[in-house]
């Protein structure tokens, strides 16, 4: 390459010419809405414990909420949603729900779901149909909205606590970003007896105020068995909780959105609050069993 007498290249001497005259280096200035947020820093296990801190403090609750209710997917080739469906939620610890959703205008329950954590029962008023099974069993009904389970409501609603790690509970963390977030991603590991090990459950927490972000669960497999995204948190009497709850059940075909309005923490809650009978003209569906009619 030819040089000039101080030994520096001609093309770097040309480059560094054009530099100066602002030709090839130009300054953006980043914009405060374009920035990272602001993340803070814990421990794992600082965050295990204020994570079963917040979850122990909440025996029940009960809410006036905003559902809006898909089923079906692109690639099943039909999608179904139902949009701004008003109605409550009934929680009491551990595995005690009810959730009502209303027809707009009329105030009547197209949607009534209990469970006490060993049997569920589902009413769909459009449908006339009255649902019993297992709350233990999961058959899978090409039906998206005949696979809808308290049990994965209550999932998402409450997540679990973290339990101790042990031989065959494995815990351990790592950072993640996106976007201007960035989180803590905690990951829940079994061990089996035969040696394998297998992902149960992811929990995204903000940095921005330490919060559940998102909870993703997993069956056999590694496969994806439920996405739930938490948004808004706001302070609701002694306790915080998101105002926006957004549940997808790949396998199932169906996702909720819960907006809430309002909610109250620690009621007493007694079992009629979590009682439904079956409408005499109702279809009956008993999951596992054939279909009988009335």
């Amino acid at each position: 390459m030819t040089t000039n007498r101080s030994g520096i290249p001609i093309l770097l001497f040309l480059l560094l010419a054009s530099t100066g005259a602002g030709c090839v280096v130009k300054t953006h200035k980043v914009k405060e809405f374009e920035r990272p947020k602001s993340a803070q820093t814990a421990s794992l296990q600082d965050l295990i414990h204020r994570l079963n801190s917040e979850a122990e403090t909440i025996s029940s609750f009960q809410a006036k909420v905003r559902f809006d209710l898909r089923s079906g997917s692109i690639a099943s080739g039909e999608l179904k949603n139902y949009h701004e469906i008003k109605g409550f939620l009934l929680y009491r610890s551990p595995d005690h729900l009810r959730m009502i959703g209303q027809i707009p205008s009329f105030g009547l329950n197209a949607l009534d779901m209990v469970s006490n954590g060993r049997e569920f029962r589902v009413s769909f008023a459009p449908y006339r149909k009255f649902i019993i099974g297992s709350a233990l069993d999961h058959p899978h009904s090409k039906k998206p909205l005949e696979n809808l389970r308290p049990e994965h409501i209550l999932e998402a609603l409450r997540p679990a606590t973290i339990s101790e790690a042990n031989d065959r509970h494995l815990i351990f963390q790592e950072e993640a970003s996106e976007g201007r977030d960035n989180y803590y991603v905690i990951y829940e590991v079994v061990h089996s007896e035969s040696g394998s090990i297998a992902l149960r459950r992811k929990i995204w927490i903000d940095r921005f105020d330490l919060r559940v972000a998102r909870q993703q669960l997993y069956s056999e497999g590694g496969v994806l068995e439920s996405d739930a995204h938490y948004t808004q948190y706001s302070r609701w009497g002694d306790a915080w909780y998101p105002g926006g709850i957004d549940l997808f059940r790949p396998g199932e075909d169906y996702g909720l959105a819960i907006r809430v309005e309002e909610m109250k923490f620690n009621l007493p809650l007694d079992d009629s609050k979590f009682e439904l009978a079956r409408p005499e003209s109702y279809e009956l569906i008993e999951v596992g069993k054939k279909t009988t009619n009335p």
